[in-house]
Parts: C-alpha cells; sequence; structure tokens
C-alpha cells in the first residue's frame, strides 16, 4: 500500500474538490422548497447601456456605485475581472451592456432575498425575452431641473400660487419663459412622434446566443411606429447618421444583455 504524505494528501483532497465543484455546476439547479406562489421580477429595475464604434467588442455595466465595468465573454458570460481596456484593438470603443436578470420570490414571504432564476434550473424548460428600446430625449422636457417638477407641467390639479412648475407644454415660449418640451414648434402628438422620437420597435430572443438588432433596417413590419432620423444626402449627418440603437441577446445563463 503506498504511502501517503500530507503534501499528497492535500493534492489529491483539492482536486476531488475541484472535480465535485465543477460536477455540481453541471447539474441542474433545483428549486428550494417554497410555501406561496411564485413571484418573479426582472432586475435590476435601471439598466445603463453605451454605444461604441466596436462592432463586436464589448464589456458589462458596473454593478457597484463608481465601480468599473466588467469583463465577459463573447456569449455574455461575466468574468472575474473588472475592465480597464475601452477601446479594441483597433482603437474603436467597445460597447457597454446592460445586464438584466429574472428572479423568483415567495410571495408570501417578504423577507425573501429571492434567487436568480436561470436555465439550468432543472424547472426551467426557456426563458423568453421581449424589449422594446426607444430614444424618446428629444420629445421630452427640457432639462432646467429648477423650474420644477416636470410631471406637473400643466396640471390643472396642481398647486399653482407660489409654485414654480413647468408651464403646460402647450404654451408656447416667451421673452420671460421658456418652453417646457424640446423642440416645441413641432406640433400634434403624431408629428412629434414620428419626427423626434428613434423608434426601431419590440425584438424578441427566445435561446442562448440569439441576437436581435435595433436598426433602420430590422423594424418589425407589422409595426406602424417604427421610425429613424431621415436621411439627407445633401446635408448627411457628422460623424455618422443614426441608423442604429445597439443590439440585445441572450447569454448563455438565460440573462438579457442590451
Amino acid at each position: 500500500m503506498a504511502k501517503w504524505t500530507r503534501r499528497k494528501f492535500i493534492t489529491v483532497t483539492s482536486v476531488a474538490a475541484a472535480a465535485a465543484a465543477e460536477i455540481a455546476a453541471q447539474q441542474p439547479t433545483r428549486r428550494p422548497g417554497r410555501k406561496g406562489p411564485t413571484r418573479y421580477a426582472v432586475h435590476p429595475a435601471i439598466g445603463v447601456a453605451r454605444l461604441g464604434n466596436s462592432p463586436d467588442q464589448f464589456y458589462l455595466e458596473p454593478e457597484t456605485i463608481g465601480g468599473l465595468p466588467i469583463e465577459c465573454t463573447a456569449d455574455g458570460t461575466p468574468k472575474n475581472e473588472l475592465t480597464t481596456k475601452f477601446k479594441d484593438e483597433e482603437g474603436r470603443i467597445k460597447r457597454q451592456a446592460a445586464q438584466f436578470r429574472v428572479y423568483a420570490y415567495d410571495s408570501s414571504d417578504p423577507n425573501d432575498p429571492g434567487r436568480e432564476v436561470t436555465l439550468s434550473d432543472g424547472d426551467v424548460e426557456s426563458i423568453e425575452w421581449t424589449v422594446h428600446l426607444a430614444n424618446k430625449k428629444a420629445v421630452w422636457y427640457n432639462n432646467a431641473g429648477f423650474i420644477g417638477n416636470v410631471y406637473l407641467a400643466g396640471d390643472p390639479n396642481a398647486e399653482a400660487e407660489n409654485a414654480n412648475y413647468y408651464p403646460s407644454p402647450d404654451t408656447p415660449p416667451s421673452p420671460t419663459e421658456d418652453a417646457s418640451l424640446r423642440n416645441w414648434y413641432i406640433q400634434g402628438e403624431d408629428k412629434r412622434q414620428k419626427a423626434l422620437i428613434i423608434d426601431p420597435g419590440p425584438r424578441t430572443v427566445r435561446r442562448p446566443g440569439e441576437r436581435a438588432e435595433f436598426s433602420r433596417d430590422t423594424i418589425p413590419k407589422d409595426y406602424p411606429h417604427g421610425a429613424f432620423p431621415p436621411i439627407d444626402p445633401e446635408h448627411p449627418r457628422v460623424p455618422y447618421e443614426i441608423d442604429t440603437l445597439g443590439d440585445m441577446m441572450m447569454a448563455r445563463s438565460g440573462r438579457l444583455l442590451v
């Protein structure tokens, strides 16, 4: 019988522990026992994505206040390292993906911290994400927070005396008062929507690795509100025409990246 040394024992047990962890990671995750109906929620409630001119390289948004973004693989799986290089090998700016997850909660337990739902769960057959991405800044209120609460602009029930609310969106600007809305001179809801909102319409992904582009050329044919800024060959936008708002994809785990 071979003599065991302390070093051999530690080496063998370490390898065995690593193998056991790897096997466990490959097994479907079982849902812990719950008392009440399951409630599902998507987190985070707000994600921050950033455009870049690198066609295929990206990283994940930070998950801490003031933190650095997170490196990931091409299929969207996070790495255990932070991003320190924000450009690809050709000097193009990498894109930043917002990462969304599905969480399950016991609706009868207000203290339930929840757990992430992934495609490795034994009772999850599939995950489907539908995203409607749009740029509405040009149709929104002017950025003048000191004027007051934009949500009360023109509200007939708002307190008017000694208040500093925005004027009604229907009120044109005057020498003493700015307009509430950006591009106020474009009147009519339909006209403002077509002229000022970049709206590629909704997109859906149903399996890991599936991607969809929010571009001018991929607006769904059955979506009636699709809109991008018109292209004028005689007055092109500099440095680029606005042809896309980005992409979405499903990561290997079932998470959504936008």
